[in-house]
């Protein structure tokens, strides 16, 4: 007998991409994101992941109950530990009081991000289900380590106000950076930083600089160079339900070493998210970033973003997996940030 949901999900997955590909022109680009809509194999190192972002809306139990079934196990089934994929990340929007149903396996649910959605009366979460065959998995005391290590640099309890770490860099302004804003030095240098710290090749990272998708910032020196950039990448899931969801992913961020030391890059990303605060129409601000990096997850702790949870191995970071912290801002959040600038 067909399910309902999986009709839903390649009805959803064939408008859902066709109404991004029109709208921003660019399906060549390279996504943090992911696919929409439906689930992909990509090759990471020597092995492979399976990853998508499904778009049909789990509301009921019944719905719960489908995506286990036809969809969660079926994924499963392709991760054996001699398998070629190794990994499984696939996101969905979810009903938050399924989660406390015990339908959903919990050892699977990697990360939570609640949302404010409006126009629905329920509340509603992102939910990340993961899994790693045994060759990808982390050992439990390394999780430990990750663990107390967010607990340490990004206690949930502190937000300073994303702006008053910009004042602490004399000559150093903050700015948008887009095609016809920069000069061509800046352009060069933005080209040249995407493709020496984040690996994108050049025509990659000459689609992304002219990509409306993505939003980046940079830290302008006296003498015009760029001392470091910020990156955030824009998607809206259309779901089932009529509703929308606008998020932006904060991605990559890098400060060049004759600047580095200062805390510019945290002060970079909070400009970003200054500026990504005063779109009223942008639902959620989130990052997976790397767990290897104490100076990032500082950073994210001044800024305030609340924890998800933790993808074991979900990335390929410097030729080698790491495990990324979901952390993220809701609308509330970001409003509140709007509201600070105001007062100052």
């Amino acid at each position: 007998m067909p399910i309902l949901l999986n009709v839903e999900i390649m009805s959803i997955s064939t408008t859902s991409t066709r109404v991004l590909q029109a709208k921003n022109s660019a399906a060549s680009t390279p996504s943090s994101i992911g696919p929409i809509g439906r689930i992909e194999t990509e090759t990471q190192l020597t092995s492979q992941r399976r990853k998508g972002f499904i778009t049909t809306v789990i509301a009921t139990e019944q719905d719960a109950r489908d995506f286990v079934d036809n969809i969660l196990r079926k994924e499963l089934k392709g991760i054996t530990d001699s398998g070629e994929i190794s990994r499984l990340n696939l996101r969905v929007i979810a009903n938050s009081e399924l989660l406390n149903k015990g339908i959903f396996p919990k050892d699977l649910i990697e990360a939570v991000i609640k949302l404010n959605w409006p126009n629905t009366n329920d509340a509603y979460s992102i939910v990340y289900f993961g899994y790693n065959n045994a060759g990808r998995s982390i050992a439990k005391s390394e999780r430990t380590s990750f663990e107390t290590s967010i607990k340490t640099l990004m206690p949930s309890s502190r937000r300073e106000d994303v702006t008053t770490s910009e004042k602490l860099h004399t000559g150093i302004t903050f700015k948008r950076a887009t095609a016809e804003e920069l000069i061509q030095s800046q352009q060069v240098a933005v080209l040249n930083m995407l493709n020496e710290h984040f690996g994108y090749n050049t025509s990659e990272a000459e689609s992304i600089i002219r990509d409306s998708r993505y939003i980046l910032f940079v830290a302008i020196g006296e003498k015009g160079d760029v001392a470091g950039m910020s990156m955030g990448e824009e998607a809206t899931i259309y779901t089932n339900t009529g509703n929308k969801l606008r998020m932006i992913e904060i991605t990559n961020g890098a400060v060049i070493p004759e600047y580095g030391g200062n805390g510019l890059y945290a002060s970079i990303s909070s400009a970003l998210i200054s500026y990504l605060a005063k779109d009223l129409d942008i639902d959620l601000v989130y990052s997976e970033s790397n767990l290897e990096r104490p100076t990032l997850l500082k950073a994210i702790g001044q800024q305030g973003r609340r924890y998800a949870g933790i993808l074991p191995n979900n990335s390929v970071v410097d030729n080698g997996f790491r495990s990324m912290v979901v952390t993220y801002l809701t609308r509330e959040d970001l409003n509140q940030i709007t509201l600070s600038q105001m007062k100052r």
